[in-house]
């Protein structure tokens, strides 16, 4: 619970814009994380399956979040260097 606002906290002290408005695909993810832990450990207990399949998820999650566009990018491509060829997250971590 505290993790959030300490970190728009730190971000305002280093002068980064950073808020807690997020959309809708990022509070899907969040929603869909929760649930899978929940998931697995309902019965507190825990086996190799149910942790594969916990890694398989938030591989899928990296993944969606890899290719989901960025607000950069719905701009325009020419400001994001155009000839440039990374990947989504690429661009919005360096640019």
């Amino acid at each position: 619970m505290l993790n959030a606002p300490l970190v728009v906290i730190v971000a305002w002290g280093r002068n980064i814009p950073l808020d807690l408005s997020f959309e809708i695909f990022e509070i899907a993810i969040l929603i869909l994380a929760i649930i899978t832990v929940g998931n697995y450990l309902r019965d507190q207990k825990s086996d190799y399956l149910e942790g594969f399949l916990c890694i398989i998820t938030y591989i899928a999650i990296a993944v969606a979040a890899f290719y989901f566009p960025t607000s950069l990018e719905s701009k325009g491509s020419e400001s994001a260097g155009g000839a440039e060829g990374g990947g989504h997250a690429e661009r919005s971590l360096f640019m």
